[in-house]
């Protein structure tokens, strides 16, 4: 089968070579959960770039907090990827004070039944 693209990190696999992505999905997932990783301002050719929600680490995940930092999600992926619907973000705090982010979502030009993909971010 024909690879759209390399996996990041490129770590190579059991047999030396580098991970491929083979589906509009699985590079979907990485775009989303590179983007959502990624501090504003660390791209130099485009400093709007990323959400830095780094920057709430540390800070007790009420309910208030909950809410702004998936609307900031959900509000930014819906400017940057135009193909999503059935969006839908979840923000939980792990034991190590990092957060767990659960992005769900489907393809605009998917007409089938499939459901919705997840992808699990961590943001540490």
């Amino acid at each position: 089968m024909k690879s759209l693209g390399l996996r990041l990190p490129l770590i190579p696999n059991n047999k030396g070579n580098l991970d491929v992505l083979r589906t509009s999905d699985e590079i979907t997932d990485q775009n989303i959960k590179n983007f959502i990783k990624t501090s504003k301002g660390s791209r130099i050719m485009n400093r709007k770039l990323g959400l830095g929600l780094r920057r709430y680490l540390g800070e007790f995940l009420n309910d208030s907090l909950r809410n702004r930092i998936s609307e900031i999600i959900e509000d930014n992926l819906r400017q940057r990827f135009h193909n999503l619907k059935n969006l839908d973000v979840i923000v939980e705090q792990n034991q190590r004070e990092n957060y767990d982010i659960l992005v769900s979502y489907s393809h605009k030009n998917d007409f089938s039944n499939t459901p919705n993909r997840s992808i699990k971010i961590k943001i540490q």
